[in-house]
């Protein structure tokens, strides 16, 4: 599911009908339950993408430390300039250096912008459970600014 399915599905489910107090108590049990499931969904994949992640630096690092493929250079990782002496043997890198060349490996970084989006998505749901929880106190709120003006 998408950021933007999450956002329109809870814009829609977030509308509390002034008239339908009775309906909107009994669905805030099913509300909690339909985003505690998509929670659940959600996680499970933001933690598959750590492992993922996790898993491709390691591949990462093993290739910039000399031990490239032909499968790596198909994906197209390359060694930098820097990584030859001036006589074309291999130079080792400093951890630095390493570490450096694998936060930036085109795929390395993809994975990362995929595993923020995951987790900003994880975080967006855990906003409207708490939302969810809240939402007993607001129409008690509400109820009682009725209750006080007279409408």
């Amino acid at each position: 599911m998408s950021m933007e399915e999450i956002n329109e599905m809870w814009s829609k489910d977030c509308i509390i009908d002034e008239t339908r107090y009775i309906h909107c108590a009994q669905d805030q049990a099913l509300l909690h339950s339909k985003y505690l499931r998509q929670f659940h969904i959600e996680r499970k994949e933001m933690r598959e993408l750590q492992i993922e992640l996790e898993k491709l630096k390691l591949e990462a690092e093993r290739f910039y430390a000399g031990d490239n493929t032909k499968e790596h250079h198909e994906k197209g990782w390359e060694l930098p300039p820097w990584g030859f002496s001036e006589r074309g043997r291999k130079k080792t890198l400093l951890k630095d250096e390493l570490n450096r060349l694998v936060n930036t490996n085109h795929d390395v970084i993809s994975l990362t912008l995929k595993l923020a989006d995951q987790t900003d998505k994880v975080e967006a749901i855990e906003s409207i459970m708490k939302e969810i929880s809240r939402r007993s106190f607001i129409m008690n709120n509400m109820n009682e600014y009725r209750k006080l003006t007279g409408t």
